[in-house]
């Protein structure tokens, strides 16, 4: 529950929406809660994330913050692509995030992934995609 908590905006950023910013970048915005992971929980703990794609470059930001968690933080990645009762897959590396504060119940996390290296995703979720 832990990871599904501070993963939870997996499914969600994506749902939020691209905004298109400057230079050509999508900007993804959302809430963490409980209740908007796939599927509901009754998690109390709260957040926010902003993921920015730079398609000129291939660069991806993840900057997020989080508080609230009833037990550690394990790990966070991004689900992906999908209706919002549905959970594709894990998008980003399957051991989570490198350098994530495991092991806290709040904190703050930023990390700019080359999209281009394998290392940045998980090459599975490319082939699962429904078509």
């Amino acid at each position: 529950m832990v990871l599904r908590c501070v993963a939870l905006f997996a499914a969600a950023v994506f749902f939020a929406g691209a905004t298109p910013g400057a230079f050509g970048q999508a900007v993804y915005t959302t809430t963490l809660s409980g209740p908007a992971a796939v599927p509901p929980n009754a998690s109390a703990a709260v957040g926010s994330a902003t993921i920015t794609y730079f398609p000129a470059t291939s660069m991806m930001t993840v900057s997020m913050s989080f508080s609230g968690l009833s037990s550690i933080a394990t790990a966070a990645h991004i689900h992906c692509c999908t209706t919002s009762t549905m959970n594709v897959g894990i998008a980003t590396p399957t051991s989570g995030f490198p350098g994530f504060p495991a092991g806290a119940t709040w904190g703050t996390y930023e990390h700019t992934f080359d999209m281009t290296l394998a290392s940045s995703f998980n090459p599975g979720f490319v082939t699962d995609l429904p078509p």
